[in-house]
């Protein structure tokens, strides 16, 4: 069985790897999508877009999520995936309810899937950050352009 600091590192290496190359693809698909129609709509359907979007985003997370409940599962600190896959969202999350919680020899999972989800929470903000340049109007220009 491989020990939980190099579990944990190798876990963290392969799913920050799975959630970057999920959003560069889903940026190319969202690309794709964000036609300069959709940038001639009203506010509504750009909307609509940018939360199709951030589902998208909470579904890679989710993806995330797994890897680290299949392994849970895999070294036996859980007996159903849906008990594994609740304390990975919650650690993954940082909000860390401790109503279920790793055995005192697999802990230290729990540090490596919060500190990556937290970053990659970072990375997905970012991604949203840009789409929602890139989709909606600036509020500060039709300012200028109004005091103008």
């Amino acid at each position: 069985m491989i020990e939980p600091f190099v579990g944990g590192v190798l876990l963290t290496l392969f799913t920050v790897a799975v959630h970057i190359i999920g959003l560069v693809h889903l940026g190319k698909l969202l690309g794709i999508l964000m036609s300069p129609q959709l940038l001639t709509r009203d506010l509504l359907h750009r909307a609509a877009f940018l939360s199709v979007a951030v589902l998208l985003m909470i579904l890679l997370h989710l993806v995330g999520a797994g890897f680290w409940a299949l392994y849970y599962c895999w070294i036996g600190e859980f007996d159903v995936f849906q008990s594994a896959l609740y304390f990975s969202v919650v650690t993954a999350t940082s909000l860390g309810y401790g109503d279920i919680t790793l055995s005192e020899d697999w802990r230290m999972l729990a540090v490596f899937e919060a500190m990556s989800g937290l970053l990659l929470f970072g990375a997905s903000t970012a991604a949203i950050f840009q789409l929602m340049v890139k989709t909606l109007p600036d509020p500060l220009e039709s300012q200028a352009e109004s005091a103008e």
